[in-house]
């Protein structure tokens, strides 16, 4: 009780985003679904956090400073609501993708998206939602290495420093690595529910479905730009901190995303209905495609 009173406490942004996940998840593939990739992407993020911590793979080397979560569940010296956020953050971005690369039907709180019967395999898919995933981390990460200026607190540090304002390329190209893990099990998962006769069974409908999970997304831009400002108005960090390079790399990070996903849904409004193919399945082992 005390562990979940402190994550209550201590991580609401994490707690929101799960909520987030769980709410949009179960509306658009059900239970079962939804468990698993809670549980395969907290796995997989422990794993890949744990290797980092003490090898440097595949985010670069930083260390988790441990008397900022006292009391708080962790396993390895990694804690465990930072493994929850990969489940949460992974999902919105293969969610996004979805919608950005499926036909949009209807008006208002009715539209809905029309997903081509090879998309849940489509490497197209695989890709971009690995993509959306990594592009919103090269705005959250900067930000939350200052952490102790704000609420989320004084989690690590990363040895040595990264060029990114603090944080090393190699971070990124680890959120791609592990998005792309993530994402394909959960693709394969899938594919081996679908052969067994197992289909999607969401549990309700939501209003602007589509476009939660990129609203989700947008969100988190808006919010690390909030605090990015109020780390300019508060001048709580040190003489020489690039808030204001953080600023634009933000701004410019967010309008990028912006631009990109207003042109693929305008696309998929006018993108025929039927699946044409252009989705084209991954393989699986056997050479054949996935299904």
């Amino acid at each position: 009780m005390e562990v979940a009173y402190l994550m209550l406490v201590n991580r609401p942004a994490v707690l929101a985003n799960l909520a987030a996940f769980a709410i949009l998840a179960l509306a658009e593939r059900g239970v079962r679904r939804m468990l698993l990739w809670l549980v395969t992407g907290t796995a997989i993020g422990w794993l890949v956090e744990f290797s980092s911590t003490h090898t440097g793979f595949p985010f670069g080397y930083y260390v988790y400073h441990q008397e900022s979560f006292a009391g708080e569940l962790a396993a390895g010296g990694v804690p465990i609501f930072a493994s929850l956020s990969f489940a949460a953050l992974t999902y919105l971005g293969y969610s996004s993708a979805c919608t950005l690369l499926s036909p949009l039907r209807g008006a208002g709180a009715a539209v809905r998206r029309v997903e081509p019967d090879s998309l849940s395999t489509s490497w197209r898919l695989w890709v971009l939602a690995a993509v959306l995933i990594t592009w919103m981390d090269i705005v959250i990460d900067p930000i939350t290495l200052l952490g102790r200026y704000w609420h989320l607190g004084d989690l690590y540090h990363y040895e040595p420093a990264g060029i990114h304002f603090g944080v090393p390329l190699s971070n990124y190209g680890g959120w791609l690595f592990t998005a792309l893990v993530i994402v394909g099990i959960n693709q394969l998962i899938d594919a081996r529910l679908r052969a067994a006769g197992s289909s999607p069974a969401p549990l309700y409908s939501l209003p602007f479905q589509p476009f939660w999970s990129v609203g989700g997304q947008a969100g988190t831009y808006v919010y690390m730009i909030c605090v990015t400002l109020y780390l300019l108005v508060a001048d709580v960090t040190p003489a020489g901190t690039p808030l204001m390079a953080i600023l634009l790399s933000t701004l410019t990070f967010t309008g990028a995303y912006a631009v990109f996903t207003t042109a693929m849904i305008r696309r998929g409004f006018s993108a025929p209905a039927a699946d044409s193919g252009t989705c084209a399945p991954l393989k699986g082992a056997s050479g054949s495609a996935w299904r």
